[in-house]
């Protein structure tokens, strides 16, 4: 199955986000939570770029209004969740880190219950419609 990729990603990032949650909690560890972070963040980038890559644009392609629709709206999640954490590194500093890493594990913890809602989200309800979108389109170029 063509996005068993996107799920391996999912599992990958909410570790990741347990290993920085993990690097917090342990004291004078700054340089293991920039670490941490930096590594999530080129998780983060690839998977994004796969996501691009093997599900909004499939939806973009398909002559169906719905699956473009998805496509946009999936789009616009996706700009908003880059926007909340450019504004999260802003908040959370290492230096703030450094002051209060227990209220920065608990915000980090809120960021992966979320991040686990939005993926159990794409993977019931958007994957089917994306493999729908796909053998649509081979369908087509078959006939």
């Amino acid at each position: 199955m063509p996005l068993t990729v996107l799920r391996d990603g999912h599992r990958e990032l909410l570790r990741l986000l347990d290993d920085v949650i993990d690097a917090a909690g342990r004291n004078g560890a700054i340089s293991e939570i920039a670490e941490a972070r930096r590594t999530m963040a080129q998780a983060a980038a690839r998977y994004l770029a796969k996501k691009n890559m093997l599900v909004i644009a499939p939806l973009s392609r398909s002559p169906c209004p719905a699956h473009r629709e998805l496509a946009r709206r999936l789009t616009d999640e996706i700009l908003s969740t880059r926007q909340a954490t450019i504004e999260h590194y802003g908040i959370w500093t290492l230096a703030a880190i450094e002051v209060n890493p227990r209220e920065y594990r608990m915000t980090v913890r809120a960021l992966a219950r979320s991040f686990e809602k939005r993926f159990h989200y794409e993977e019931s309800e958007v994957y089917p419609v994306v493999l729908a979108a796909m053998q649509e389109a081979a369908a087509q170029r078959a006939a």
